[in-house]
């Protein structure tokens, strides 16, 4: 063979080992996203979140290279080794060309029992947050804010610091086109920033908001003051109260700054204030490996976020080759998990025999396969509203009532007003072993009348109208995974509006067409603000459906199933309601996972008072119904599917008779890694 054919040949070979390495990386794969717990993404935006896997694969291709040149070249004599030589030069570029997209970080020691072995900080920093940034941020949705805290150099530039997480977020939010704000943390106060230095009357809701501490770095690039997480959050009560924030990341640190110095914990009381405002506050990565019970994707309480931390220290105490352990939390009020995963919802790997394969179904279509369910020790635990005159509900654990002394020492009692009497909603939770249990129950009132419409009667042949809002969920997947209901709908006659679509991004400009007719005049930035809506007495602007019927005399009632403190959504407005606002206080009493409110999920407590709530006017007045369901709004769309059961129980026992029924989303999934 000539030599040129040799070389041409080997270099054909590299290029094509380029190629599948490409096509490795590029391709979504259901084994890598197993073991790494992280989605793969289509290709990375940033040359600083170049994976050490992609440098293996590249090595790999080397090595097969590089033996086929050898086997070749040593029938060819001394041209053949010339030719072997060129393409080792060549292949030694090709590794410094690699080397220069590696993370700019340094190998940490991964403790794993007793024996430690190296792992590189870029999957911790690179990989999976750039992943995290993929699914975020891609979405793209008018007036999306992006607050960005980090460090910056401490020289007169004040720049961020470069190949840091702070400059990786800030470069992928701007290159997504979203509006990016950044702050110093270096003496932050982030409530004065936010009454003063931004209109938050007009930006209240931010996408991503992702804060980091770590140490201020000179230009010469040496470590020289430590900005703490905890200290931002020192000063961010106001905006944590009145900022929309969809997803939080938080880079927390637990260290020893300086040898034989005591450890320092950051980022515990930044979690902790994160955990008062009912977000539901995740690992996403660490740069350790903090055991099985601290792996992604675990859900951290007030219960045990000091142990979490504790953990961590002690981890860091057996390892001698680093003084610091870095974790990455995740937070969010919805329903999302920090890394995207079926199994942690279905749980697969409990459930190994179910998923076997039999009357030609497999995995979680098998007979033998059964949906996940809220933790049954809640079940132990049960409440009711106490007999009339009596302060103290009745409690019974494990069927035995337990007696009022016991109660007010070892629960806690709560209920949607200061007198159970007057109250529909009362939970319990027991101080011992944090078992909960939740009671709704429907007082009958008479219906609000406005002024204008005193004159109104309406009669029981007058409809009544039930809606029930998946938020969200496509045709498409409603019929995937919704099956039951789905057939039950055409069994019935339901009629499916086929033409029916979106005429916004979100929630916000979708709900406000389907539930007034208005589109909003203020974008992504609240129902509540909108200049489009209302009260007509007052200011002359349309008003919501539920409204007009309460004005027109009907009994109305409106919730959802989930606790979103300070949503920019239709609930952040209050609805004037006759029923229903009791539950979205309840939702925040406590939460379990899938979606659980003690022994229940959180639906079947919706449905269940909604049920109630029909048997109790459906023969004297007509009423007004509007519920909506957030289970669907994660982006492994899992949590839906959960649902089917509760759908079809309830539509199949509710009176339909002279009722407007109405199944409908405001829009389909409109971001994640799927």
């Amino acid at each position: 063979m000539p030599p040129h054919s040799l070389l041409l040949e080997n270099l054909e070979l590299s290029k094509r080992c380029n190629k599948e390495q490409h096509i490795q990386k590029s391709t979504p794969s259901f084994t890598q996203t197993a073991t790494l717990n992280v989605s793969s993404l289509e290709k990375p935006f940033d040359r600083r979140f170049s994976s050490p896997l992609h440098n293996r694969r590249s090595n790999s291709c080397l090595v097969q290279s590089l033996k086929a040149a050898k086997k070749k070249s040593a029938k060819k004599g001394i041209v053949g080794m010339l030719m072997v030589s060129i393409l080792v030069y060549y292949f030694l570029l090709q590794i410094l060309a690699l080397n220069v997209s590696l993370p700019m970080t340094h190998m940490l020691a991964l403790q794993t029992g007793e024996k430690s072995v190296g792992v590189s900080k870029g999957l911790h920093t690179g990989r999976t947050l750039r992943d995290a940034l993929q699914r975020i941020l891609s979405r793209h949705i008018t007036s999306s804010n992006v607050l960005v805290v980090a460090p910056t150099r401490l020289d007169n530039t004040r720049e961020m610091v470069q190949n840091a997480p702070g400059q990786s977020v800030y470069d992928k939010a701007t290159l997504e086109g979203h509006n990016v704000h950044y702050l110093n943390p270096s003496n932050l106060n982030l409530d004065y920033w936010w009454r003063n230095e931004h209109n938050y009357e007009q930006n209240n809701w931010f996408l991503l908001t992702f804060i980091t501490g770590s140490v201020g770095v000179t230009s010469e690039g040496k470590d020289v003051v430590r900005y703490s997480v905890d200290d931002v959050f020192r000063t961010s009560e106001a905006f944590l109260k009145e900022a929309t924030l969809t997803y939080v990341i938080l880079e927390v640190r637990i260290s020893f700054p300086h040898e034989k110095s005591a450890p320092l914990f950051d980022g515990i009381r930044a979690a902790s204030k994160l955990l008062g405002r009912k977000y539901k506050v995740q690992i996403m990565s660490s740069t350790h490996y903090l055991g099985s019970k601290w792996g992604p994707n675990t859900l951290l309480t007030d219960d045990n976020l000091k142990s979490f931390f504790h953990n961590a220290l002690n981890i860091l105490s057996d390892d001698n080759g680093s003084n610091e352990v870095s974790v990455f939390l995740f937070a969010t009020q919805g329903m999302d998990l920090a890394i995207p995963s079926r199994n942690m919802h279905l749980g697969y790997g409990n459930k190994i025999e179910e998923l076997s394969c039999g009357n030609g179904k497999c995995g979680v279509y098998s007979d033998g396969f059964s949906m996940p369910s809220c933790p049954k020790k809640h079940a132990a635990l049960e409440v009711n509203f106490p007999l009339h005159g009596r302060e103290i509900p009745t409690i019974h654990y494990n069927g035995n009532e337990v007696h009022d002394i016991e109660t007010k020492q070892n629960f806690n009692i709560w209920s949607n007003n200061d007198k159970i009497d007057d109250s529909e909603a009362l939970c319990v939770r027991d101080k011992r072993n944090k078992l909960v249990s939740c009671k709704t129950r429907t007082l009958k009132k008479a219906p609000l009348l406005t002024e204008r419409d005193n004159d109104t009667s309406l009669t029981s042949n007058h409809p009544n109208v039930l809606s029930l809002l998946i938020d969200p969920i496509s045709r498409n997947s409603f019929h995937r995974s919704l099956p039951k209901t789905a057939r039950l709908l055409s069994e019935l006659g339901f009629i499916e509006f086929t033409k029916h679509t979106v005429v916004g991004g979100n929630s916000g400009p979708n709900q406000a067409a389907l539930f007034s007719g208005v589109p909003l005049t203020n974008g992504r930035n609240g129902i509540g603000a909108s200049m489009s809506h209302g009260k007509p007495e007052k200011e002359k602007k349309p008003q919501w459906i539920w409204d007009e019927l309460r004005d027109s005399g009907y009994i109305t009632f409106k919730s959802e199933d989930g606790c979103v403190l300070n949503s920019n959504m239709i609930q952040s407005i209050k609805p004037q309601v006759n029923h229903g606002s009791a539950l979205q206080n309840m939702f925040c009493f406590a939460f379990d996972r899938p979606n659980c409110l003690g022994s229940k999920m959180a639906a079947s407590h919706l449905l269940e008072s909604a049920k109630d709530f029909i048997d109790t006017y459906n023969d004297e007045t007509p009423w007004a119904a509007f519920l909506s369901f957030t289970d669907s709004h994660e982006d492994s769309m899992t949590l839906i599917e959960l649902l089917d059961n509760l759908f079809y129980n309830f539509l199949s026992e509710i009176d339909m008779s002279n009722t407007i029924v109405m199944v409908l989303s405001d829009h389909g999934l409109h971001y994640g890694p799927w």
